[in-house]
């Protein structure tokens, strides 16, 4: 389905069906390699949010100035005048309802790209607070909390932050107590700022490119933490996923819970950390296509999963060039398993 057809070189991909498992790789790739997978981290902090819940250590209703101090929440939810951020929510910064700007996509006020300082500060290794900074210094809120939707990275450093205040431990180790070690995720952690389980797989990494730069190498990509700066491998996050859909992680709640009606993009709506993807949203011959549920990533990552079919998809393209290649190609993955189930 892919090899010879689009301009890419590296990148992984597994499908399971009914139990059954195929992985693969695109031309020069590894299918066992580890890769960087971006914002589909955004469901790893969802499920650490969601175990704390259950932990009674926090409430998603709770207003974020409990966990964090004034300094980090300081002209992040400024609008039109009014300071909002002793209202904002746990929940709104999952849902991305909260109106605190995007350091990562949106533009700073006087024009500036996040992506284009990544790629000209390869030495620089961001802290958290760093990223919030930015927000603070180059970004406006968008709208008062709840009144509207925009994707946010910052909103989701604040969650990690908040992870980090009632766990009382770095996000790194929260997330290896609580999610790698218990679901055997050995190939699995924070690029640049923590080691796998299994140490052979440190420096094993598919490339990582935003447009034609390859920046794998560069400390700047520490540029994402809690919204997405995790590697690991098809394997892995086909554990991650299954557990998350089975009830392993968190009881509370089923995943379908998280799903929403935000528009994200064209066939892409938005809930709580969770992506629906609609076919049939995006043409109308594609109506009833299985809807797919999940995250993706800019670096054109997917890890996504439909219950009716039983059907994982975990794929990564490595790179930003690739995102609409990436959906294509899940498009054909579900047509084609759809078409074997009716057989």
């Amino acid at each position: 389905m892919l090899e010879g057809k689009e301009n890419f070189k590296r990148g992984q991909y597994l499908i399971s069906w009914k139990g059954e498992t195929f992985q693969g790789s695109f031309p020069e790739g590894n299918p066992n390699q580890s890769f960087h997978i971006a914002s589909v981290g955004k469901l790893f902090t969802l499920s650490l949010v969601k175990i704390l819940e259950e932990e009674k250590r926090l409430r998603l209703t709770d207003p974020i100035h409990k966990y964090l101090s004034k300094d980090v929440l300081d002209s992040l939810f400024v609008f039109e005048g009014k300071d909002y951020q002793k209202e904002v929510t746990i929940e709104q910064l999952l849902d991305h309802t909260s109106g605190v700007a995007d350091y990562f996509e949106s533009k700073g006020i006087d024009g500036s790209d996040f992506m284009e300082v990544i790629k000209s500060n390869p030495q620089k290794r961001f802290s958290p607070l760093e990223l919030i900074a930015y927000t603070q210094k180059e970004q406006k809120a968008a709208f008062p909390p709840g009144k509207g939707f925009l994707y946010s990275d910052t909103g989701y450093i604040l969650l990690g932050l908040i992870i980090e205040s009632v766990a009382k431990e770095s996000y790194e180790i929260v997330l290896e107590k609580k999610i790698f070690l218990p679901l055997g995720m050995k190939a699995s952690y924070m690029y640049k700022r923590s080691r796998p389980l299994d140490v052979t797989k440190e420096n094993d990494i598919s490339p990582i490119f935003l447009g034609a730069v390859d920046v794998t190498q560069f400390e700047s990509v520490t540029a994402d933490w809690a919204g997405g700066g995790i590697v690991s491998t098809t394997g892995d996050l086909l554990l991650f996923q299954k557990a998350l859909w089975q009830g392993k992680l968190f009881q509370s709640a089923k995943p379908i819970d998280f799903a929403g009606k935000q528009v994200f993009h064209d066939g892409i709506f938005y809930g709580r950390g969770w992506m629906t993807v609609d076919y049939g949203d995006l043409f109308f011959l594609f109506k009833g296509t299985p809807l797919m549920q999940g995250h993706s990533g800019i670096l054109s990552t997917l890890c996504f999963y439909n219950p009716e079919l039983d059907l994982h998809v975990i794929a990564n393209f490595g790179g930003t060039e690739q995102l609409e290649t990436s959906f294509r190609w899940m498009l054909q993955v579900v047509q084609m398993v759809e078409k074997m189930q009716k057989q």
